[in-house]
């Protein structure tokens, strides 16, 4: 199996997905970072955010093959208009929390017919709101899917001295 870019694919579902045409892709490092987020807080509004630096582990499947377990978090934020705006954060949470729903449905769909999804944990995708503000000036949601992808570890003596 080829290597399979997380990064990619999630930009990939951000750019056809029609409710988040008017969002900003970003990577971030740590949710309390935040960096491209911040970065771009001045001339956007929306933001899809991606943090795949979560750790990770190699772990032996069932029938006894080797998987790399890849948890992906996906943060999904809209900026207020000022603090406290209850109502403003409601709006933004309706809309993120439809947003989640279809991107589960995609991530479910592609389990069909992306091999590197094969093993996606599907049977849990939790969510949790963001209370307050957040990073900037933000509500949302973030949620958490996890990726199991299948490894070689077969030894190769060449790559040893």
């Amino acid at each position: 199996m080829e290597d399979f870019n997380i990064t990619e694919y999630v930009r990939g579902i951000q750019q056809s997905l029609k409710a988040t045409s008017g969002y900003e892709f970003c990577r971030v490092s740590d949710p309390k970072a935040m960096e491209e987020v911040i970065q771009n807080s001045k001339r956007c509004d929306r933001f899809f955010a991606l943090d795949d630096s979560q750790e990770g582990m190699i772990f032996q499947g069932e029938s006894g093959g080797w998987f790399e377990h890849r948890p992906v978090v996906v943060f999904l934020l809209g900026k207020l208009s000022k603090w406290p705006d209850m109502t403003g954060r409601e709006q933004i949470l309706n809309e993120m929390r439809n947003i989640y729903r279809k991107i589960v449905s995609r991530l479910i769909h592609d389990r069909e017919c992306c091999e590197a999804l094969t093993y996606l944990a599907d049977d849990s995708i939790p969510f949790d709101e963001i209370p307050g503000e957040f990073a900037g000036g933000t509500a949302g949601l973030f949620f958490t899917f996890t990726v199991d992808i299948p490894l070689n570890l077969e030894f190769n003596g060449a790559d040893w001295k």
